[in-house]
Order: structure tokens, then sequence, then C-alpha cells
């Protein structure tokens, strides 16, 4: 948990983001998305968003309408018992499934000033849901909004959510606002959860937010002036109206009166609900409102930063978050330490909780979009890959850090390399050692040691061996004595290393290595216990026959032969 500075610097760094932002694109005041009106929606084809020419007027059949008495000339009422017929045809024919012959009976008694029982309405309705076409699905829609107008006591709860469902499935966005505002001309108030989720999808899949908004203010005075608590929206309803606000529509007036009304209605924000702020108020260059939203989220840095990423990622708002990263590490000075960049902090919280896979998805979306990725991005999913020791994906993201021009720091290359030598994975720790030294990083003395512990430790000279050939001669690592300052001289952690490491070679069994660096050892004065490497000797190689060396490796022998000599054995045998 950081402190208020942590805090501050969140809230400085998102402040000159929101500027730079500001002064980097331009804005409208508001950016509505057209739907296909309910014009359209009552034509032959309800993707048709222009309106017909004459004569494509002409050869069109009128859409379908239901008339009531005052708009029919010949108004003489039915009787009794034609009420009773038709009221029968048209159960029958729903049973039947006889839709044309349903909708005739329907359309008579209509028109005649009669109203079908409440359950023949609703059957109707929901029968003419449920057909999938757009020719029933247009007479269950006119259907309702007639009945709504002329006698809404019969529409049902459930045939109002089947017809939304229908529409929801026609891929039509018109016709749903449509309904929910005769709904509220009619005073028909079914409950928010029948019909709320519902347009929220629908809204999001169209992105028709502008019209949800207006839909969602009219409903909340509803439920406040008519002291309805079942129309009071839920948390998902007022992040839609939010997600409009913020990123359709970039509007902070409308934002806010979202933010209002929430807090009118006792609905808590979440983590989306602040993420969504966040990013209009940063995308306005709004520093007040930064502010604001910081003493609101009640967060220090960490908590700051995770509370945006689970409000940006619950919506799967990745690219938004490579936007936040991108302009903010276009402000920071180089000289930021990368623990405090914007990018470390949001890539972190999305380790932190969980997200790794989301953190990699920012910083593979920054790179399509050909932005400059900060090492503070990557240092975050570095230190997860160690913790889970995926070391290959890190010893691969090091190369790609190197590639793009960034060099990590020591402390981080060793930490990846010992997590690396725990995992077992020389070649991941070989490779990050060999990027380390092409880095030009001053001091490598820690991370040679933990690779040069590991292998003794593993029981693997012939790697040893090889990796000594390959840095000994580099003047950044040295097996040397070092001089005590009170007491003279002294061996330090260096000759046990030397030690162990001739101690593995011995027993196994690689004595040209073992008299190499036997050699350097003497070059460098470091004393080397014979004794210690005879016994190791005698233990594992007592059976060793120099006359079947001779036949397999001549080499190999004359090596055999030049170690016995030194450790005081005989080299005959």
């Amino acid at each position: 948990m950081g402190g208020r500075g942590d805090d501050d610097h969140v809230v400085s760094l998102l402040r000159r983001t929101a500027r730079a932002v500001l002064t980097a694109r331009n804005f409208s005041s508001s950016t509505t998305h057209e739907i296909p009106t309910l014009y359209s929606f009552l034509q032959p084809s309800i993707f048709a968003l222009n309106r017909p020419t004459i004569s494509q007027q002409q050869q069109q059949q009128p859409p379908p309408q239901i008339q009531s008495s005052s708009n029919n000339n010949n108004n003489s009422l039915l009787s009794s018992d034609q009420i009773t017929s038709l009221e029968s045809t048209l159960h029958s024919s729903l049973a039947a499934h006889n839709t044309d012959e349903a909708w005739k009976s329907f359309k008579i008694l209509t028109s005649n000033s009669t109203f079908p029982s409440k359950h023949l309405s609703n059957s109707l309705i929901t029968h003419l849901s449920a057909l999938k076409d757009i020719h029933n699905l247009k007479r269950a829609f006119a259907t309702v909004v007639f009945l709504l107008e002329k006698s809404p006591q019969s529409v049902s709860f459930e045939a109002i959510g089947a017809l939304l469902e229908a529409i929801k499935s026609a891929n039509t966005a018109a016709p749903a606002f449509a309904l929910i505002k005769s709904m509220f001309k009619n005073r028909f108030f079914p409950p928010f959860s029948l019909w709320g989720d519902v347009l929220i999808e629908i809204s999001r899949k169209s992105g028709s937010f502008a019209e949800f908004l207006g839909v969602f203010s009219d409903n909340c005075r509803i439920a406040l002036d008519e002291k309805l608590g079942f129309m009071k929206p839920n948390l998902a309803a007022c992040n839609a109206a939010l997600e409009g606000c913020c990123c359709y529509l970039e509007s902070v007036s409308d934002a806010d009166r979202v933010v209002e009304t929430m807090s009118i209605l006792g609905v808590r924000p979440n983590e989306l609900s602040f993420g969504f702020l966040a990013y209009l108020y940063a995308l306005k260059g709004l520093e007040e409102k930064i502010d604001e939203l910081g003493r609101l989220m009640d967060g220090l840095g960490e908590e700051t930063y995770a509370k945006v990423v689970k409000g940006f990622l619950q919506d799967g708002s990745i690219k938004d978050l490579a936007k936040v990263i991108t302009e903010s590490q276009k402000l920071e000075s180089s000289l930021i330490e990368t623990n405090n960049s914007v990018g470390f902090g949001i890539v972190n919280a999305c380790v932190n909780l969980g997200l790794l896979d989301k953190a990699h998805s920012i910083l593979d979306e920054m790179k399509a979009e050909g932005s400059f990725v900060g090492l503070g991005v990557y240092v975050s999913i570095l230190k997860a890959y160690c913790k889970e020791f995926r070391t290959a994906e890190a010893a691969n993201l090091v190369m790609e850090i190197s590639a793009s021009g960034l060099h990590l720091d020591s402390g981080s290359y060793d930490s990846l390399i010992e997590a690396s030598m725990s995992n077992q994975d020389f070649q991941s720790a070989f490779s990050l050692f060999r990027d380390m030294r092409e880095a030009r990083t001053p001091d490598l003395q820690v991370s040679y040691l933990t690779i040069m512990t590991g292998l003794t430790e593993n029981n693997r000279p012939e790697l040893m061996a090889a990796f000594l050939d390959e840095v000994v001669e580099d003047p950044r690592i040295k097996v040397r004595k070092r001089l005590s300052n009170d007491t003279g001289i002294v061996l330090n952690f260096d000759h046990n290393l030397v030690d162990a490491f001739l101690y593995a070679l011995v027993k196994g069994g690689y004595f040209d290595a073992v008299m190499q660096v036997m050699q350097k050892s003497q070059d460098m004065k470091i004393f080397v216990d014979k004794w210690r490497y005879k016994q190791a000797f005698m233990e594992t190689h007592k059976k060793l026959k120099i006359a079947k060396l001779r036949r397999r490796s001549l080499r190999k022998m004359e090596a055999v032969i030049a170690f016995k000599n030194w450790a005081g054995l005989n080299a005959g045998s």
C-alpha cells in the first residue's frame, strides 16, 4: 500500500495525461450514433434507413396498422355473439398456429372498439414474438403499442418481456426504445428488471447509448416522482449510462448527471463506474475532476490503479487502458523511476489482480498501435513471470526489450537469472546473462555467481565448463582473492565457488576442464586443496583404467594422467 505521496503522484500523472490527450485530439460535443428509426422498422425491410421514393412507396404494401373506431367510418359495433365467435376463432387459430387467421380476428375486434380478453391478447403478442420473422414482429410491436394506448391494463409484463427478447434477436434498436417510451407515456410501469438488462444489451450491440441515456433519465425521474422502488435502475444500468456518457458521447455534463442520479437513488458506484469517469476526465483534461475522483475512490497509489483497471477491464476496454499508458509516457520524464510510471502502475495492478494475460494484452495492443512501450510496462510482467517461473517467456521478453533499445538494470537481470536457475531453466539463464553482457551492464558478479552455484548444486559440470569458457575473460567477472582491512589476506565466497566448481568437475570426470580451472586458480594464487579432489577421484573413478582411455580418447587420457600426477596418484594405474 502506497502513502499519500503515491496517490498524489498518480493524480498528478493523470492530470498531465489529461492535458496531453486534450491537446492531441479534436472533440465534438457529442457523438450520437444513428440507429434505425421506428419508421424504417415498420417498412418491409428493417434495415432500410432511407425513406423510400414515391415509386418505391407505390410498390410497397402499407405497414401493419390497427385502427380504432374513431378512425373507422363504418363503426358499427359487434354483437355479443359476434364477439364470442371472433374470440373463439382467435383462440383456436392460435392453438393451430394459424397466424394470419388469428391476426385477422384480432383486427376485426379492435377495429370495432372491442378488446379480446387479457389472456388472448397476450397470447397473440407472445405467439407473434416467437415466430422470429420481421413481418410478425411488426405485428407484435403494433399490437402492444396499440393496447398500451387504448387498454394498458390488458398488457402483461410477460408479453412485454417476450417482445423485447424478439426485438433483441432481430438486432434492431428503434422499436425497443419506442416501446419503452410508449410504456412511460401511458403510465405502464413494469419493474426495471423486466426490461433494463435487455435494453442495455440492445444499446451496447447497436451503439445506441444516446437513446439509452434518454430512457434511463426518464425511468429514474419516474422512479423518484412516483416513489416506485421496483423501477430503480441497478448498478449495471447506471454503468451503461456512464459508459455512454464517457466513452461514446464524451459528455462531462451528462456523466455528472448520471453520478448525481446514482447518489439520489442510493446506487453505489463500483470500479467500472470509476474507470469510465477516469477515462473521460483524463480525456477532457479536467484536473479538478481527477482530484475529486481520487477522493471519491478513497484510494492510495496501488488501490487507485487497481480500481481504474478493474473498471476498464470489466468492459474489456484493453484499447482504452493502452491509450492511457501511451499518453502518460509522452509526459513522463526519462529520469522517472520505472516503478513510479503510470505504465508500471496499470500493468502491475493487472498482475496483482491475477490478470497477467490481460497485462500482456495491453502490451500487445500498444505494439499493434505502433506506440512506444516504456520500460515500466515490461518490468511488472517480467516480475510476474519470475514469480510464476515462466522463465522462457521472460527471456524472450528481455530480448524484445533489448531490441527496442531499452535496458534493464542489474537487479532485474539478477532476479530473472535467479528464477531461471531455480527453475533449472539453464538455457534461459545463459541467454539472459548473454543479454546482460551485451547491454554493457557494469555489475555481472551476482548473476555470475548465481549461475555457477546453481550448476554446481545441480551437478552440471559440462555446462559449468562451457559457461566458464565463455565468460572467464570478461573483465567484469573475476574469481579473485580480496584484501581484508583488518586481518590481512582472507578468501571470500569466490574461493568456495572455485572449490565447489572443481569438486563437481572431478566427480563428473571432466578432467580437461579441471586442469584449466586449476591453472587459473594457480595464476590467481587461490589455494586449492589437493586432498579433497584426490578423495573425490577415488570415490568416483577408482576403477578407471588408463589403458581403456587410450583406446577411446587420447585427449581425455592425457587429462586424467595430468590430474593424477597433480593429485599425487599413481598415473600408471
